[in-house]
């Protein structure tokens, strides 16, 4: 019994952690939002990195993000 609490405790934990990225990930939604971008779609680039792509104007974006919700590149795609 013991092992099985185990690996239920160590399968249920990446999930709980993807959550919590996942969260954060959507709270920088309201600035792109506020500075014309409708965001299609969204990544967690490892640990500390998110990458939204993003349309403003007819033109496609690539926007990246610290966890923190800081963007540190924005650029049209080409």
């Amino acid at each position: 019994m013991k092992r099985f609490l185990i690996v239920c405790a160590v399968l249920a934990t990446p999930t709980a952690a993807m959550a919590q990225v996942s969260g954060a990930i959507t709270e920088c939604l309201p600035a792109f939002e506020e500075q014309g971008f409708v965001v299609t779609g969204m990544d967690v680039e490892g640990a500390e990195l998110f990458e939204f792509e993003a349309v403003r104007d007819g033109v496609e974006w690539e926007i990246k993000t610290n966890d923190e919700c800081e963007v540190l590149i924005q650029q049209p795609e080409s």
